[in-house]
């Protein structure tokens, strides 16, 4: 299953990226920024690709882009990204799963694609609070 359509983050958040991009060059990041950058990276490999399959197949830190949907707030992704753990464990070919796991498969990543819908306005709320930093 692919999705269809991709995310748009919009322009505030796109500029964020590619300044929080620039300065990770010079210093390290904030967790808050960090996460703002692991969140919208792994929906753009998840909707480019094979979905969770993708995602678990990756060599991407999974521990740490998890963390980084908590830490926006993006619960539903949590739950979302947990449920499909157990394709890290599967063969790189997603054809080949049986009907039961790609049914199963399936309704995860549909029930994570609504989930994905929310996380712009979510990291927009993020942002404006400050990233999780203390005042």
């Amino acid at each position: 299953m692919s999705f269809t359509e991709n995310t748009e983050f919009g322009d505030d958040i796109e500029i964020l990226l590619s300044e929080l991009e620039a300065a990770s060059e010079d210093r390290a990041l904030t967790r808050g920024e960090r996460a703002v950058i692991d969140v919208v990276d792994a929906i753009r490999l998840i909707e480019g690709g094979e979905g969770l399959h993708e995602f678990w197949q990756s060599d991407l830190n999974h521990s740490q882009i998890m963390n980084s949907f908590d830490v926006i707030g993006t619960e539903r992704m949590v739950d979302a990204i947990k449920a499909g753990q157990w394709c890290e464990t599967r063969l790189e070919d997603r054809s080949l799963y049986t009907e039961t796991e790609a049914d199963y498969l399936s309704e995860l990543e549909e029930e994570m694609y609504e989930a994905i819908t929310e996380v712009p306005d979510i990291l927009v709320e993020f942002v404006e609070d400050g990233m999780g930093e203390e005042s």
